[in-house]
Formats: C-alpha cells, structure tokens, sequence
C-alpha cells in the first residue's frame, strides 16, 4: 500500500496494474503483432494500453526494427496521437535522435571567466 502511494506521487498517476484480459492484444503472437505494425493496422484501443506498448517494444527488439525508422516513427507518432486525443497525454516516445545525442554528451564546465578571456585577447593584440 505504501509503496503504491509513493509510486503515484512520483509519476502523478497511479502505477497501471498487469493487464489479465485474456483476449488483450497483447497476448496475440508476435509475428501478428509485427505483420501489424509493418501495415499500420494495430488497434487504436491497444495502443494506449501499456502492457500492449510493452510487448510491441518486445517485437521491435526481436525483429530489429530500428528506433530510427520511418515504420517505428510513424507508430510512435501515431500512438502519441492516439493518447493525445484521448486526454492522456505523455511526452513525445521518439525524439529527434541529435537532440537525444547532445543532451546525453557530458556537459563541460567553462572555469574561464571574462576577465581571463579579455586577458587573452589583450596578449593576443600585444603579440601581433
């Protein structure tokens, strides 16, 4: 129970329980699932169910579909469009992948201040 309450003041929302519908669409055979995905055809219903995106991220792995292909991005635009609608918002599942690049490069730390680079200019100006 507390654990359950401090897992819902984290993300705002409360943690989504295992899904136990037995005809969910995330039981159907992954190959189903992935001819779905390469037709665009997988319900919009299951896509915003996260036991179904779990399982799709499964078959993205399985069959190697690149996180930078247009078949991916258009399902994750698709879904955030889905969610969207729907009043259940969450932020964008692809990002633009030099965004994703910089954000992750180590920021480096600038210990120069202005005086030290008005100092290098003046000795750059004495040395011409």
């Amino acid at each position: 129970m507390e654990t359950d309450d401090r897992e819902k003041r984290k993300s705002g929302k409360p943690k989504q329980e295992a899904c136990d519908d037995l005809e969910c669409y995330h039981r159907f055979p992954e190959h189903i699932i992935f001819r779905d995905m390469q037709r665009d055809s997988a319900p919009d219903e299951a896509l915003r169910k996260s036991c179904v995106w779990s399982k799709i991220c499964v078959v993205r792995g399985k069959y190697k579909i690149s996180t930078h292909s247009d078949l991916w991005i258009d399902l994750c635009r698709r879904r955030e469009a889905i969610i969207y609608r729907t009043g259940w918002f969450t932020p964008l599942v692809h990002r633009d992948p030099l965004v994703e690049a910089l954000r992750d490069m180590p920021r480096e730390r600038r210990t120069e201040t202005k005086a030290d680079l008005n100092a290098k200019l003046a000795v750059k100006e004495l040395t011409r």
